[in-house]
């Protein structure tokens, strides 16, 4: 999983038993943090983020050697979905067939080669990287069956996701120096991610990453709307450094004291009150990108699934509850498709507390 946060790779194995759905154990995982001043110049960026990939895939080579499938998984902000919708009507009633919906699925897929990946183009070489099955609507009504279906109106919804094309050519070269195959399978994690919800009727995801974030609305496994955030992580974490007055590599303590009773005893408001603040900046575009997708949808269906690196999760899940007044649910770590080559459960950093944090709260006190 390469996303604007982290690296992090997984070494996964899925047990088939006849007649039983097939269970994804995660056998091994590790992660690399992207240090923060790389983002200030993107061709450093890609530089960094090529060399720390094949970092985290020498690691998952040396833990297991022989792989059946290899997947590259993309999030933002090197991956950009789109959303879109076709419609078909005519005078007198049709049966739809599998040819009708072939040839509404091609003509959108053009149409949005030539309109949005032009656009792209002005500012860098793009290409799709995946492309979600379609989603269709016969006489304003959602079905799985349609063929032989007598219509007069179909609408297909679909979403694809793109991605600068000299970084993926690079990003898969790396994967091809380490395991020697060229088999690797390259997709978006906001189409990866739809498929933990293919049982699921509506199902709103907030995945919050580095430099952006992600609110989307999933249908039984399809993407059918997003909304980019452009903030996350890397944002919060600024501001807990001037707020708690402290350096950088001691942040990952502060999600420490969510959990420390004897610490919240005698801090929790000072505490909170700095997380808070903090998370002021995030909550402000996050309302944002719920308000821009209520432009598509009468509501965002609850609860908000909550996907982010597992050491935040205590932190930042009280805060978006309240924020967005909704419930928020996390994706339990047994949850992983089997098409899904990534765990919410990538080695959580366990850090002490920092004696720097203790003492700047104590000093309001």
């Amino acid at each position: 999983m390469v996303n604007s946060y982290s690296i992090s790779g997984a070494v996964i194995r899925s047990y088939h038993r006849e007649g039983a759905t097939p269970k994804p154990i995660v056998l091994f995982s590790c992660e690399e943090k992207i240090p923060l001043y790389h983002h200030r110049n993107a061709e450093v960026l890609e530089r960094l983020v090529i060399a720390q990939t094949k970092g985290v895939l020498e690691k998952c080579r040396s833990f297991h050697g022989r792989f059946d499938k290899i997947i590259c998984t993309l999030g933002e902000p090197w991956v950009t979905t789109f959303s879109r919708s076709s419609h078909l009507e005519k005078r007198e009633p049709f049966t739809v067939n599998k040819n009708s919906i072939d040839e509404l699925v091609a003509r959108d897929t053009r149409l949005f080669e030539q309109e949005t990946i032009r656009d792209y183009r002005s500012f860098e070489e793009v290409g799709v990287v995946g492309t979600s099955m379609p989603v269709i609507d016969v006489n304003g009504y959602r079905t799985p069956r349609y063929s032989g279906v007598t219509a007069k109106t179909v609408d297909v919804h679909m979403a694809f996701s793109i991605a600068p094309a000299r970084f993926v050519e690079n990003l898969l070269s790396a994967f091809i120096d380490v395991f020697h195959r060229e088999d690797i399978i390259c997709q978006s994690m906001d189409l990866a991610r739809s498929y933990l919800f293919a049982k699921t009727a509506k199902a709103a995801v907030l995945d919050i990453d580095g430099t952006t974030s992600t609110l989307s609305i999933i249908d039984r496994g399809h993407v059918m709307y997003t909304s980019s955030i452009p903030s996350g992580l890397i944002n919060f974490e600024n501001n807990l450094e001037t707020l708690f007055d402290i350096k950088r590599v001691q942040i990952a303590s502060v999600m420490q004291f969510v959990t420390d009773e004897k610490f919240i005893e005698y801090s929790r408001d000072v505490y909170y009150k700095r997380i808070e603040a903090a998370y002021r900046d995030f909550g402000v575009m996050l309302r944002r990108g719920a308000n821009n997708l209520k432009k598509y949808t009468e509501a965002i269906p609850r609860p908000i699934h909550l996907m982010t690196n597992p050491s935040w999760i205590g932190t930042l899940e009280p805060l978006i509850k309240s924020d967005l007044e909704t419930s928020i649910a996390t994706l339990p770590a047994d949850s992983l498709d089997d098409h899904v080559m990534y765990t919410t459960q990538a080695e959580a950093r366990s850090v002490a507390l920092s004696l720097a944090i203790l003492q700047a709260i104590k000093n309001e006190e």
